[in-house]
């Protein structure tokens, strides 16, 4: 689902974005070039409420190198009964496939979404700190006053069979809002037994099209590339 900022009038071309709403909506190229962006926008979010109630198994994980990974997530400026269910099944689908978060976009919803799945960090790291004072939603994420340095191996559940060190802040403040809109911070203190900032500096990357392997040199890059590509032979 693209935000209603994007403009999906005809101009000739058809991009990755305007396809992938024509295909989720239905459409034909004719019948999506006659409806406005407002109409299209209540399309889109009448199926995905149908489907997200019918069965959250209908949300498909996009892989590298799917162009909808590389778009900007907009601002979420109304919350919506829709974008609450949303993410709630968002981290379902994460829990599902064993991810420990996951961004809007990874599933094809250009709007600043992420959810952590906090019991799962709890369970992995057996960390003491409180998991019930980190949120597991989080509706347009920020990072303010970042510091330090810390690397983490990272894979991510767009980038299947890929892994690679990857430097991140090793402090920061976390600025995001609730799924009632309500404005909250909380100060982040990163480490190799507690990646929950890690995690979310990860997932705030998707919301800017950006992937973790983006964060490597070239070698490297090409060297985690192919590395993923093999892995996806086998299967």
């Amino acid at each position: 689902m693209i935000s209603g900022s994007m403009n999906f009038v005809n101009d000739g071309e058809m991009s990755e974005a305007k396809k992938y709403v024509r295909d989720f909506v239905g459409l034909s190229d004719e019948e999506f070039n006659k409806f406005s962006n407002e109409d299209l926008l209540k399309f889109v979010q009448v199926k995905l409420k149908s489907k997200m109630d019918d069965n959250p198994n209908e949300m498909k994980t996009l892989f590298y190198p799917d162009k909808i990974l590389r778009e900007k997530s907009e601002p979420v400026t109304e919350f919506t009964d829709l974008l609450k269910t949303f993410a709630r099944h968002l981290l379902i689908h994460c829990r599902r496939h064993g991810g420990l978060a996951m961004a809007a976009p990874q599933v094809g919803l250009l709007y600043r979404i992420i959810v952590v799945d906090t019991d799962l960090l709890d369970h992995v790291y057996k960390t003491s700190y409180n998991k019930l004072s980190y949120p597991q939603q989080m509706f347009n994420p920020e990072i303010i006053n970042p510091t330090g340095k810390i690397r983490y191996k990272e894979g991510c559940l767009s980038c299947p069979g890929a892994y690679a060190w990857v430097n991140r802040y090793d402090a920061f403040t976390l600025k995001y809002q609730t799924d009632e809109g309500v404005s909250k911070t909380i100060d982040i203190k990163c480490a190799i037994g507690d990646p929950f900032g890690i995690v979310v500096q990860h997932e705030i990357d998707h919301l800017n099209g950006t992937l973790f392997i983006d964060k490597l040199d070239f070698i490297e890059k090409n060297k985690v590339i192919k590395g993923m590509n093999k892995f996806r032979e086998k299967k």
